[in-house]
Protein backbone atom coordinates (compact mmCIF):
# COMPACT_ATOMS: atom_id res chain seq x y z
CA UNK A 1 0.00 0.00 0.00
CA UNK A 2 1.26 3.40 -0.73
CA UNK A 3 1.77 6.12 1.74
CA UNK A 4 -1.72 8.06 2.59
CA UNK A 5 -0.73 11.86 3.90
CA UNK A 6 -4.09 13.27 4.80
CA UNK A 7 -3.53 17.45 5.73
CA UNK A 8 -4.72 19.18 8.71
CA UNK A 9 -4.14 22.93 10.09
CA UNK A 10 -4.63 23.14 13.50
CA UNK A 11 -3.60 25.67 16.30
CA UNK A 12 -0.55 25.07 18.29
CA UNK A 13 -1.62 24.54 21.67
CA UNK A 14 -3.98 21.94 20.31
CA UNK A 15 -0.84 20.40 18.62
CA UNK A 16 1.40 20.58 21.94
CA UNK A 17 -1.99 19.67 23.90
CA UNK A 18 -2.24 16.11 21.28
CA UNK A 19 1.63 15.62 21.52
CA UNK A 20 1.50 15.76 25.47
CA UNK A 21 -2.09 13.42 25.85
CA UNK A 22 -0.89 9.69 26.97
CA UNK A 23 -4.03 8.21 28.42
CA UNK A 24 -3.91 4.81 29.60
CA UNK A 25 -5.42 2.62 26.96
CA UNK A 26 -6.72 -0.93 28.08
CA UNK A 27 -6.96 -1.88 24.63
CA UNK A 28 -3.46 -1.21 23.40
CA UNK A 29 -2.06 -2.72 26.68
CA UNK A 30 -3.29 -5.91 25.60
CA UNK A 31 -1.33 -5.59 22.93
CA UNK A 32 1.71 -4.52 23.81
CA UNK A 33 4.87 -5.24 25.99
CA UNK A 34 4.89 -3.62 29.63
CA UNK A 35 7.52 -1.03 28.49
CA UNK A 36 6.41 0.12 25.27
CA UNK A 37 4.02 3.59 25.39
CA UNK A 38 0.47 3.34 24.90
CA UNK A 39 -1.21 5.85 22.89
CA UNK A 40 -4.81 6.06 21.04
CA UNK A 41 -6.90 8.53 21.08
CA UNK A 42 -9.86 9.69 18.26
CA UNK A 43 -8.14 12.37 15.84
CA UNK A 44 -10.28 14.67 13.86
CA UNK A 45 -12.86 13.51 11.06
CA UNK A 46 -11.77 12.51 7.88
CA UNK A 47 -13.00 14.67 5.59
CA UNK A 48 -12.09 12.56 2.09
CA UNK A 49 -13.35 9.00 2.40
CA UNK A 50 -13.26 8.83 -0.96
CA UNK A 51 -8.87 7.88 -0.40
CA UNK A 52 -9.64 4.50 0.78
CA UNK A 53 -12.02 3.54 -1.96
CA UNK A 54 -9.86 1.71 -4.52
CA UNK A 55 -8.31 -0.22 -1.43
CA UNK A 56 -8.41 -2.73 0.58
CA UNK A 57 -8.93 -0.73 3.55
CA UNK A 58 -12.18 0.53 1.82
CA UNK A 59 -13.72 -3.14 1.08
CA UNK A 60 -12.59 -3.83 4.77
CA UNK A 61 -14.80 -0.26 5.43
CA UNK A 62 -17.72 -1.05 3.41
CA UNK A 63 -17.96 -4.18 5.03
CA UNK A 64 -18.55 -2.84 8.70
CA UNK A 65 -20.88 0.16 7.12
CA UNK A 66 -23.05 -3.06 6.01
CA UNK A 67 -23.02 -4.63 9.28
CA UNK A 68 -23.49 -1.54 10.83
CA UNK A 69 -26.84 -1.10 9.09
CA UNK A 70 -28.14 -4.53 9.53
CA UNK A 71 -27.63 -4.53 13.10
CA UNK A 72 -29.45 -1.16 13.27
CA UNK A 73 -32.52 -2.91 12.10
CA UNK A 74 -32.42 -5.68 14.43
CA UNK A 75 -35.49 -6.38 16.75
CA UNK A 76 -33.81 -8.00 19.42
CA UNK A 77 -30.72 -8.23 21.32
CA UNK A 78 -30.51 -11.60 20.24
CA UNK A 79 -30.05 -11.05 16.58
CA UNK A 80 -27.46 -8.80 17.07
CA UNK A 81 -25.69 -11.43 18.84
CA UNK A 82 -26.24 -14.21 15.82
CA UNK A 83 -24.87 -11.60 13.41
CA UNK A 84 -21.94 -11.29 15.77
CA UNK A 85 -21.55 -15.30 15.56
CA UNK A 86 -21.21 -15.30 11.33
CA UNK A 87 -18.22 -13.39 11.25
CA UNK A 88 -15.65 -14.69 9.68
CA UNK A 89 -12.85 -14.30 12.29
CA UNK A 90 -10.19 -14.31 9.18
CA UNK A 91 -11.43 -11.05 8.46
CA UNK A 92 -12.59 -9.93 11.81
CA UNK A 93 -11.29 -9.63 15.37
CA UNK A 94 -7.45 -9.85 14.48
CA UNK A 95 -4.73 -7.41 15.50
CA UNK A 96 -1.95 -7.46 13.45
CA UNK A 97 -0.36 -5.33 10.63
CA UNK A 98 -2.67 -4.78 7.67
CA UNK A 99 -5.78 -3.79 6.20
CA UNK A 100 -7.93 -5.91 8.96
CA UNK A 101 -10.77 -4.73 10.75
CA UNK A 102 -11.04 -5.00 14.34
CA UNK A 103 -14.24 -5.79 16.14
CA UNK A 104 -14.47 -5.03 20.29
CA UNK A 105 -14.90 -8.13 22.60
CA UNK A 106 -18.59 -9.39 23.22
CA UNK A 107 -20.39 -6.77 24.71
CA UNK A 108 -22.82 -8.04 27.68
CA UNK A 109 -25.27 -5.68 27.06
CA UNK A 110 -28.86 -6.83 28.01
CA UNK A 111 -30.35 -3.15 26.43
CA UNK A 112 -30.73 -3.55 22.57
CA UNK A 113 -30.06 0.71 22.65
CA UNK A 114 -27.36 0.41 24.92
CA UNK A 115 -25.70 -2.35 22.63
CA UNK A 116 -26.28 -0.16 19.47
CA UNK A 117 -25.20 2.77 20.86
CA UNK A 118 -21.64 0.95 21.96
CA UNK A 119 -21.31 -1.09 18.46
CA UNK A 120 -20.57 2.07 16.02
CA UNK A 121 -17.34 3.74 18.13
CA UNK A 122 -15.95 0.36 18.68
CA UNK A 123 -15.41 -0.88 14.92
CA UNK A 124 -12.46 0.28 12.58
CA UNK A 125 -10.06 -0.78 9.96
CA UNK A 126 -6.82 -1.38 11.71
CA UNK A 127 -4.99 0.68 9.48
CA UNK A 128 -0.80 -0.47 7.82
CA UNK A 129 2.02 1.32 10.47
CA UNK A 130 3.08 4.37 9.42
CA UNK A 131 0.56 4.22 5.70
CA UNK A 132 -1.77 6.57 7.01
CA UNK A 133 0.07 9.96 8.10
CA UNK A 134 -1.94 12.95 9.20
CA UNK A 135 0.46 16.34 8.38
CA UNK A 136 0.11 18.83 10.58
CA UNK A 137 0.64 22.47 9.75
CA UNK A 138 4.09 20.92 7.92
CA UNK A 139 5.61 20.55 11.05
CA UNK A 140 5.20 16.78 11.11
CA UNK A 141 2.72 14.18 11.00
CA UNK A 142 0.43 11.63 13.32
CA UNK A 143 0.69 7.81 12.44
CA UNK A 144 -3.15 6.82 12.06
CA UNK A 145 -3.69 3.61 13.77
CA UNK A 146 -7.28 3.28 12.16
CA UNK A 147 -10.29 4.20 10.76
CA UNK A 148 -14.00 4.73 11.77
CA UNK A 149 -16.40 4.29 8.73
CA UNK A 150 -19.26 4.63 10.69
CA UNK A 151 -17.73 8.21 11.88
CA UNK A 152 -15.08 8.69 9.26
CA UNK A 153 -12.56 9.37 11.91
CA UNK A 154 -8.85 8.67 11.94
CA UNK A 155 -7.48 7.22 15.44
CA UNK A 156 -3.86 8.70 16.49
CA UNK A 157 -1.59 5.94 17.72
CA UNK A 158 2.31 5.95 18.32
CA UNK A 159 4.15 7.30 20.92
CA UNK A 160 4.71 10.67 19.64
CA UNK A 161 3.59 13.67 16.56
CA UNK A 162 6.79 12.73 14.10
CA UNK A 163 8.46 15.82 13.63
CA UNK A 164 9.75 17.21 10.27
CA UNK A 165 12.99 18.53 11.45
CA UNK A 166 16.30 20.39 10.01
CA UNK A 167 20.00 18.88 10.12
CA UNK A 168 20.92 21.56 12.69
CA UNK A 169 17.25 20.34 14.98
CA UNK A 170 18.84 17.19 14.35
CA UNK A 171 22.08 17.84 15.92
CA UNK A 172 21.00 20.29 18.86
CA UNK A 173 18.80 16.63 20.10
CA UNK A 174 22.56 15.10 20.30
CA UNK A 175 23.69 17.97 23.04
CA UNK A 176 23.45 15.53 26.41
CA UNK A 177 24.14 12.58 24.44
CA UNK A 178 27.59 10.56 25.43
CA UNK A 179 30.20 10.94 22.76
CA UNK A 180 29.69 8.69 20.12
CA UNK A 181 26.27 7.70 21.01
CA UNK A 182 23.37 8.76 18.85
CA UNK A 183 19.40 8.98 19.70
CA UNK A 184 17.57 7.69 17.21
CA UNK A 185 15.07 9.60 15.24
CA UNK A 186 12.66 7.00 13.96
CA UNK A 187 10.97 5.20 16.79
CA UNK A 188 8.04 6.06 15.85
CA UNK A 189 7.84 5.43 12.23
CA UNK A 190 9.26 1.68 12.28
CA UNK A 191 7.23 1.04 15.58
CA UNK A 192 10.47 0.36 17.95
CA UNK A 193 10.36 -0.97 21.26
CA UNK A 194 12.62 -0.92 23.44
CA UNK A 195 15.12 -3.23 22.19
CA UNK A 196 16.18 -1.71 18.46
CA UNK A 197 16.18 1.77 20.10
CA UNK A 198 18.88 0.86 22.52
CA UNK A 199 20.83 -0.65 20.24
CA UNK A 200 20.08 2.39 17.92
CA UNK A 201 20.66 4.92 20.31
CA UNK A 202 24.47 2.39 21.75
CA UNK A 203 25.84 2.68 17.48
CA UNK A 204 24.71 5.96 16.67
CA UNK A 205 22.25 4.90 13.89
CA UNK A 206 18.68 4.34 13.15
CA UNK A 207 16.74 1.94 14.56
CA UNK A 208 15.71 0.86 11.08
CA UNK A 209 19.33 0.32 10.28
CA UNK A 210 19.13 -1.27 14.13
CA UNK A 211 16.55 -3.24 12.93
CA UNK A 212 17.90 -4.81 10.48
CA UNK A 213 20.85 -6.13 11.99
CA UNK A 214 18.20 -7.85 14.24
CA UNK A 215 15.79 -9.77 11.65
CA UNK A 216 14.07 -11.86 14.21
CA UNK A 217 12.40 -8.65 15.73
CA UNK A 218 10.33 -7.99 13.06
CA UNK A 219 8.99 -11.77 13.50
CA UNK A 220 8.95 -11.43 17.21
CA UNK A 221 8.65 -7.91 18.17
CA UNK A 222 10.91 -8.36 20.80
CA UNK A 223 14.80 -9.41 21.27
CA UNK A 224 17.10 -11.52 23.31
CA UNK A 225 20.81 -10.95 24.34
CA UNK A 226 22.56 -13.79 22.10
CA UNK A 227 20.55 -11.78 19.01
CA UNK A 228 21.82 -8.67 20.14
CA UNK A 229 24.85 -9.80 20.15
CA UNK A 230 25.07 -11.15 16.54
CA UNK A 231 23.36 -8.00 15.39
CA UNK A 232 26.63 -6.65 16.99
CA UNK A 233 28.67 -8.48 15.39
CA UNK A 234 27.32 -8.32 12.11
CA UNK A 235 27.86 -4.07 12.51
CA UNK A 236 31.84 -5.20 13.43
CA UNK A 237 31.68 -4.32 16.92
CA UNK A 238 32.03 -7.70 18.65
CA UNK A 239 30.90 -8.09 22.66
CA UNK A 240 30.63 -10.79 24.67
CA UNK A 241 27.60 -11.96 27.02
CA UNK A 242 27.59 -11.97 30.67
CA UNK A 243 24.87 -13.27 33.00
CA UNK A 244 25.81 -11.75 36.22
CA UNK A 245 25.98 -13.95 39.31
CA UNK A 246 24.84 -11.48 41.35
CA UNK A 247 21.92 -9.45 41.51
CA UNK A 248 22.14 -5.45 41.15
CA UNK A 249 19.24 -2.59 40.05
CA UNK A 250 22.19 0.21 38.78
CA UNK A 251 23.64 -0.65 35.42
CA UNK A 252 27.15 1.41 36.44
CA UNK A 253 27.54 -1.44 39.33
CA UNK A 254 26.62 -4.18 36.78
CA UNK A 255 29.24 -3.04 33.82
CA UNK A 256 31.95 -2.49 36.93
CA UNK A 257 34.69 -1.05 35.61
CA UNK A 258 33.89 -1.17 31.82
CA UNK A 259 32.39 2.23 31.19
CA UNK A 260 29.57 1.40 28.59
CA UNK A 261 27.56 -1.41 27.60
CA UNK A 262 23.84 -2.89 26.44
CA UNK A 263 22.30 -3.89 29.82
CA UNK A 264 19.06 -6.90 29.72
CA UNK A 265 16.95 -5.74 32.89
CA UNK A 266 14.40 -8.05 34.45
CA UNK A 267 11.73 -7.14 36.44
CA UNK A 268 11.17 -9.48 39.14
CA UNK A 269 7.56 -11.12 40.45
CA UNK A 270 5.73 -11.15 43.63
CA UNK A 271 6.44 -15.16 43.99
CA UNK A 272 8.67 -16.55 46.72
CA UNK A 273 10.11 -18.51 44.14
CA UNK A 274 13.82 -17.22 42.53
CA UNK A 275 13.36 -19.61 39.43
CA UNK A 276 11.94 -17.64 37.43
CA UNK A 277 12.64 -14.32 39.12
CA UNK A 278 8.98 -14.29 41.09
CA UNK A 279 7.03 -15.83 37.82
CA UNK A 280 5.41 -18.55 37.52
CA UNK A 281 7.27 -19.95 34.34
CA UNK A 282 9.86 -18.94 32.13
CA UNK A 283 7.66 -17.25 29.15
CA UNK A 284 6.47 -15.29 31.72
CA UNK A 285 9.56 -14.16 33.17
CA UNK A 286 10.93 -13.26 29.78
CA UNK A 287 7.99 -11.61 28.88
CA UNK A 288 8.86 -9.11 32.12
CA UNK A 289 12.35 -7.61 30.46
CA UNK A 290 14.02 -4.40 29.09
CA UNK A 291 16.70 -3.19 27.09
CA UNK A 292 18.50 0.11 28.23
CA UNK A 293 22.19 1.21 26.81
CA UNK A 294 24.45 2.39 29.59
CA UNK A 295 27.53 5.01 28.98
CA UNK A 296 29.40 6.88 31.12
CA UNK A 297 26.60 7.49 33.67
CA UNK A 298 24.06 7.53 31.33
CA UNK A 299 21.18 5.61 30.19
CA UNK A 300 19.23 5.55 27.27
CA UNK A 301 15.92 4.70 27.86
CA UNK A 302 12.97 4.09 25.38
CA UNK A 303 10.51 5.62 27.53
CA UNK A 304 12.28 8.65 28.82
CA UNK A 305 11.60 12.00 27.06
CA UNK A 306 13.33 14.50 25.20
CA UNK A 307 13.53 17.87 25.95
CA UNK A 308 12.27 18.48 22.44
CA UNK A 309 9.19 16.83 23.42
CA UNK A 310 9.83 13.23 21.42
CA UNK A 311 10.70 9.81 23.49
CA UNK A 312 13.76 8.18 23.87
CA UNK A 313 16.67 9.67 25.79
CA UNK A 314 19.74 9.72 27.61
CA UNK A 315 19.31 10.51 31.44
CA UNK A 316 21.90 10.26 34.54
CA UNK A 317 21.65 6.74 36.49
CA UNK A 318 19.84 8.53 39.42
CA UNK A 319 17.00 10.20 37.10
CA UNK A 320 16.75 6.24 35.42
CA UNK A 321 16.31 4.95 38.96
CA UNK A 322 14.17 7.21 40.35
CA UNK A 323 11.66 7.85 37.36
CA UNK A 324 11.60 5.81 34.57
CA UNK A 325 11.77 2.23 36.10
CA UNK A 326 8.96 3.28 38.23
CA UNK A 327 7.02 4.26 35.43
CA UNK A 328 7.71 1.39 33.44
CA UNK A 329 7.23 -1.27 36.33
CA UNK A 330 5.06 -4.45 35.37
CA UNK A 331 1.63 -4.89 36.79
CA UNK A 332 2.49 -7.40 40.07
CA UNK A 333 6.39 -6.30 39.58
CA UNK A 334 7.83 -6.15 42.88
CA UNK A 335 11.57 -5.13 41.70
CA UNK A 336 14.22 -5.35 38.79
CA UNK A 337 17.97 -6.24 38.33
CA UNK A 338 20.44 -6.43 35.42
CA UNK A 339 19.94 -9.98 34.01
CA UNK A 340 22.57 -10.04 30.73
CA UNK A 341 25.22 -7.55 30.13
CA UNK A 342 26.81 -7.06 26.43
CA UNK A 343 30.33 -5.10 26.87
CA UNK A 344 33.10 -4.71 23.82
CA UNK A 345 35.15 -7.78 23.00
CA UNK A 346 38.77 -6.74 23.40
CA UNK A 347 40.65 -8.06 20.50
CA UNK A 348 44.21 -8.55 20.49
Amino acid sequence: MKTINVRKTMDYSVLEWLRGYVPDSFYLSRYLAPTEIRVLYPSHHLDDPGIFVDSEIGKRGAKLISLQNKLKKAKTVHTVVQEMEKLNLDIYGKFKDGDVCELPEPVQETNLESLLEALPLLQYVKLPWNKVRLDVNDKGYFVCFGWIPATQELVYAGPDFVPTRTKEELAMRLADAPRGRGLPDDIVQTRANCGPSALAAYLNISTEQAIELIPLWKEKGWINPPQIKDGLEQYKQPHKKIKLRYRTEKPSEALGTTPAGLLFVQFTGSLDKRKYSGWRCWNQEAWKTHWIAFDGGQVYDINAEHPDGTRGDWITEEKWLEQIVPKIMPEHATGHYVKHILIPQRIN
